[in-house]
């Protein structure tokens, strides 16, 4: 995993790694489960810069779509 972090491609490798991680459950759960896990710590995240926040939250939803399509 060489991309830049919190990247679209960074997601989109996260989501194929947390899916294999978890296979006993339906990929769709998985997915759903580390997308709704990232969201939350990017909310509880300290980051003073809400613009970096959004960014992170618009590339993790694009590689969503991207992975799940």
């Amino acid at each position: 995993m060489n991309h830049q972090l919190f990247s679209v491609d960074y997601f989109v490798d996260s989501f194929e790694i947390y899916v294999k991680k978890h296979n006993d459950v339906k990929r769709q759960d998985a997915v759903n489960a580390y997308y709704r896990s990232v969201v939350s710590t990017l909310i509880q995240d300290r980051l003073t810069k809400n613009s970096e926040i959004m960014r992170r939250l618009r590339n993790l939803d694009e590689a969503y779509t991207t992975f799940t399509n």
